[in-house]
């Protein structure tokens, strides 16, 4: 006689998958669940009866208790991170997920689609996707989703993000209490650039004439040649400290040929050495499946009408790179 884990393994499924299946659990598609059921009668499976009113009895549906189901998470294979993943994985386990991660590179949207629905998985978890096609071209309106850790632009879902206005005030707030009075603010956008860019560019713009600052100060780029673009801004305009949103700029402010403070705006991942305002992975992906899980409840199938934006609050590290002037 087979096993549901024969079943799982003869049509490629998760065994959770195959054990909602053959239960008749209406969150796995119509179509899966009879590909099941005639797999089970073709191996011959026969369920225990008292396993399964044992099992009956222990999933059934309670708001404090989900079913244990399996989340999808995308990313691509230049921000696979396995820090982030196993993070992910835990903080999908401890509210009673499995979580299975997919590389978008490796599929196209309609393939991983049917993939995902072919396993039962309906939830979504989206991670750093840059891919513009590939988003618009995945059918989005047959699962639940939500973003996390940047990459869901123009994509119009729920995201979990860090505070970036909260931070950016909070951080001309201690720079200038330093003795810095020449910002240069490298804050790369998309193209277009995003809802949340376009907001951060006009705290910027408010914060630079809130405080008199030189209006050259905001350059939304990315410099190729670091070092050298560095130099070249710092002689003709003077600026004495950098802000940037990403690490990557440590390089250039050390080779630059003039001396220059610079502070991370919300980094994914804490150094020691650089100062700055840094948001929790952790903090980020646990709100992400809890928002997750409360639309999987909901069964909010698609594109939201209205996307929610939930920020999460970042914390001060000071590092060595924004030394008191006065």
């Amino acid at each position: 006689m087979s096993s549901q884990k024969e079943i799982a393994r003869y049509l490629n499924l998760s065994q959770g998958a195959v054990s909602r299946g053959l239960r008749g659990d209406p969150r796995i598609p119509e179509e899966t669940r009879l590909r099941i059921q005639e797999a089970a009668q073709h191996l011959g499976y026969h369920p225990n009866p008292i396993l399964s009113q044992l099992a009956a009895h222990h999933w059934k549906p309670s708001p404090d208790q989900p079913l244990t189901e399996c989340i999808a998470f995308l990313q691509d294979h230049h921000s696979t991170d396995q820090a982030v993943l196993d993070a992910a994985r835990e903080h999908a386990h401890l509210l009673g997920y499995e979580l299975d991660p997919f590389d978008i590179a490796d599929q196209s949207p309609h393939r991983l689609a049917e993939m995902l629905k072919a396993r039962g998985i309906r939830g979504i978890l989206l991670g750093r996707v840059y891919d513009a096609k590939w988003k618009a071209s995945f059918p989005w309106h047959e699962f639940i989703a939500t973003g996390v850790l940047h990459g869901t632009a123009p994509l119009e879902i729920h995201q979990v993000m860090g505070d970036t206005a909260s931070a950016l005030r909070q951080l001309f707030a201690i720079i200038l209490e330093r003795g810095y009075r020449r910002p240069l603010l490298l804050l790369p956008c998309s193209d277009p650039p995003t809802r949340r860019e376009y907001f951060r560019n006009a705290v910027a713009a408010e914060l630079l004439r809130e405080h008199q600052l030189p209006a050259r100060s905001r350059l939304l780029c990315r410099f190729d040649d670091q070092s050298v673009a560095l130099t070249r801004a710092c002689a003709a305009h003077r600026y004495d400290v950098v802000i940037s949103n990403d690490s990557s700029v440590q390089e250039g402010v050390e080779q630059a040929s003039v001396p220059l403070g610079w502070a991370v705006l919300l980094g994914a991942s804490e150094s020691s050495q650089i100062s700055g305002f840094w948001v929790s992975r952790d903090d980020l992906l646990r709100t992400a499946f809890l928002l997750l899980k409360q639309a999987l409840w909901g069964n909010d199938y698609g594109l939201p009408s209205v996307p929610l934006q939930v920020f999460v609050a970042s914390r001060w590290r000071e590092g060595s790179t924004l030394p008191n002037r006065r």
